[in-house]
């Protein structure tokens, strides 16, 4: 029987509370799981979309984000079930199974940012060639890269650990000293090489966008491209926020060995997750005028009430009413030797 207070199942002040977190980490999981789809299901039905570069890299991130929410949910739910059941004991094997669904779908999150702010630095490096080139290749191999990679680092939490001992909280940092150390570098590894990855490119667009060498016709590709910067802008936001000031904090407990407060942040990171990956789903579907329009599309056809406004003209609409890619850069194709030049140059 659970005495009500803080047994080391709850890793929170009371029974009610844990109950409540619990609860909710469920509930935004699963909305962050079925958004996630959603937008993975555009992809799939709509060509437009999956011919879009610019654009596959968010549906990379959706399929990362996906694992991320359904981390939260299974560890959640997992959780919320042997409350009601009344089963307050369990062994450090049991805690470490599971916490490997979340640990795994964490890991996948960051990568995905990682995909992101890689794009985009990749695009505003060589202007219009990565803008139109298809990197099918590319996009098809990250999802199964990051996947064996995340597979191997949650497989690390089940050595140099006692898998029968009784752990005073019940999630990833019941893991061996090793793992924690890893998490630990790894979670600022990523911080570090998002922020700086997306700080470059948005120097170098801003760059490329101040020659005066630029022809006209790449300077608007260019800011086509930079309509995804604030989109994009606001993801950092959220990584910032829930992900970056937590590890903070699993420094500050890891250094003075305090192990009930690394519990909380744990929780706290995964919960973060959860509500980057929704987050992420509201961001695609409200900000980015193509998934926008497709949404609106979707529902339309299925007869649904819209529940998001009309697509209002975004600034390279209201500079070039249609703009045809393929055929612009077929037109003045003699000129990407310059814009090579122009991209070099800056740097």
């Amino acid at each position: 029987m659970c005495n009500g207070t803080t047994p080391f199942v709850y890793n929170l002040v009371s029974k009610e509370e844990y109950f409540s977190v619990n609860l909710f980490n469920t509930i935004v999981g699963s909305l962050g799981m079925c958004g996630n789809l959603f937008i993975l299901f555009l992809f799939w039905k709509y060509k437009s979309l999956r011919e879009n570069d610019s654009l596959r890299v968010f549906a990379l991130l959706a399929f990362c984000d996906f694992f991320a929410a359904f981390g939260q949910v299974e560890f959640s739910l997992t959780h919320l079930v042997r409350q009601l059941t009344n089963a307050c004991e369990a062994t450090v094997l049991q805690c470490l199974l599971w916490s490997s669904a979340p640990t795994f779908g964490v890991q996948m999150g960051q990568i995905g940012l990682i995909a992101v702010a890689w794009d985009r630095l990749r695009v505003f490096k060589s202007a219009i060639v990565c803008t139109t080139r298809q990197h099918t290749r590319v996009y098809y191999a990250a999802p199964l890269l990051a996947v064996v990679y995340c597979l191997v680092t949650t497989g690390l939490l089940f050595p140099f650990v006692d898998l029968s001992g009784r752990p005073k909280t019940c999630n990833a940092s019941d893991a061996s000293p090793y793992f924690v150390a890893y998490w630990t570098m790894m979670s600022w590894a990523v911080s570090v090489t998002i922020l700086a990855i997306y700080y470059r490119a948005y120097v170098l667009m801003r760059r490329i966008l101040r020659s005066a060498t630029l022809p006209n016709f790449a300077r608007i590709l260019i800011l086509k491209q930079s309509e995804m910067t604030f989109t994009i802008q606001l993801i950092l936001l959220v990584f910032v926020v829930l992900w970056v000031i937590p590890n903070a904090l699993v420094i500050v407990a890891y250094v003075f060995n305090r192990s009930e407060m690394l519990g909380r942040v744990v929780r706290i990171i995964g919960t973060g997750s959860g509500i980057s990956s929704v987050a992420n789903v509201f961001i695609f579907s409200c900000r980015k005028g193509p998934i926008r329009r497709h949404v609106i599309k979707f529902l339309k056809a299925t007869n649904c009430i819209p529940c998001l406004a009309s697509t209002r003209p975004t600034r390279i609409n209201r500079i070039v009413p249609v703009l045809n890619q393929a055929r612009l850069v077929q037109k003045f194709a003699h000129t990407q030797v310059a814009i090579k030049v122009t991209a070099a140059s800056v740097h």
